[in-house]
């Protein structure tokens, strides 16, 4: 039986988790729109290489945000796996394998982007030239396709709802509009293992051609390249790091927090609705974060609000002398 903490307060209901989902919504949409806008319109011709590598971050970024915050609208039940859709379709077990599928694309976006970088500046002259596109594809391929066994070995819901409710006894059996609550798995085993194997699968390749390609640049390895081509090869690698940085962070952070809950069996309904708000938040992080760690895209933004904050008039005094 599981630790459970009383239900005491606001942020444990579900009227909470929905409406902080729906401000985030109005939040997101206009910072996700600029997201879009200024790597399309905004991004140099120096950078044109990873300019739809980076959109396609960017999309996967927002789709994810949009799936939470929108139409999924989650309202769990850590440490059990089960809850709540209280989205505008009810569907649980769609949107939690779309919205785990959105975070391995995010993912493997990401791995794309350093892969790219390492690619075309390092390794178009060595063994991985050969190896690249069926490695690539196998990776990516699996980023449909790692969730597709827990999301058919559902356990029969009625059965399944009961044990959830001896598990956490102190959970209030609630209804929302009908809704039932909807249980993914009683056993961690095989959701766990899926997990755990994409995730490997992802970001050890990422954290290798991260590796390369910092150590390559830094230590002059583009003797070819101009100082500043170098430069700006720098530059760019600095603040992708710091892009692809905070994005890890914000997307490892609330699954630490899940695991903790699930291996620990502790239920507090308040933090799980902090965990759903933070994996409704990272796209729109990451978009603010793009926009200030690459220049190109931060002096446009600045320049939006030099037009947009009123300026107050400029007050000359002129003295005359009279003799």
């Amino acid at each position: 039986m599981a630790e459970c903490v009383p239900y005491s307060g606001y942020l444990f209901t579900s009227d909470f988790i929905v409406l902080s989902l729906h401000l985030m919504t109005c939040l997101e949409v206009p910072m996700l729109s600029l997201g879009a806008y200024v790597i399309l319109y905004k991004t140099p011709a120096q950078m044109r290489y990873v300019k739809w590598l980076m959109l396609n971050l960017h999309f996967w970024e927002s789709l994810a945000d949009i799936t939470v915050s929108f139409f999924y609208l989650p309202y769990v039940y850590f440490p059990a796996l089960a809850g709540f859709n209280l989205g505008i379709i009810d569907a649980p077990g769609f949107w939690v394998f779309l919205f785990v599928t959105l975070l391995a694309a995010m993912g493997a976006s990401v791995l794309a982007l350093y892969e790219n970088r390492y690619f075309i500046l390092f390794g178009q002259n060595n063994w991985w030239s050969r190896w690249r596109f069926p490695c690539l594809f196998f990776i990516y391929s699996t980023v449909p396709l790692f969730f597709l066994i827990p999301y058919f070995k559902l356990p029969e819901q009625e059965s399944a709802r009961r044990a959830v409710y001896e598990q956490l006894p102190c959970i209030p059996k609630l209804t929302f509009e009908g809704r039932q609550l909807f249980v993914l798995s009683l056993d961690l085993t095989v959701t766990f293992a899926s997990l755990a194997s994409e995730t490997a699968l992802l970001v050890i390749p990422l954290y290798v051609f991260f590796i390369l390609t910092l150590y390559n640049i830094f230590t002059g390895k583009l003797k070819s390249a101009s100082q500043r081509t170098m430069n700006m090869q720098k530059k760019f690698a600095i603040a992708l790091t710091l892009q692809s940085a905070y994005l890890m962070i914000v997307i490892l952070a609330p699954i630490c927090m899940t695991f903790y809950s699930l291996f620990t069996l502790y239920h507090n309904q308040a933090y799980n609705n902090f965990i759903c708000l933070m994996f409704s938040f990272h796209g729109f992080g990451s978009t603010f974060v793009m926009i200030f760690v690459h220049a190109p895209y931060r002096q446009f933004v600045l320049s939006l609000f030099y037009y947009i904050v009123p300026k107050s008039p400029l007050n000359v005094t002129v003295v005359r002398n009279t003799i």
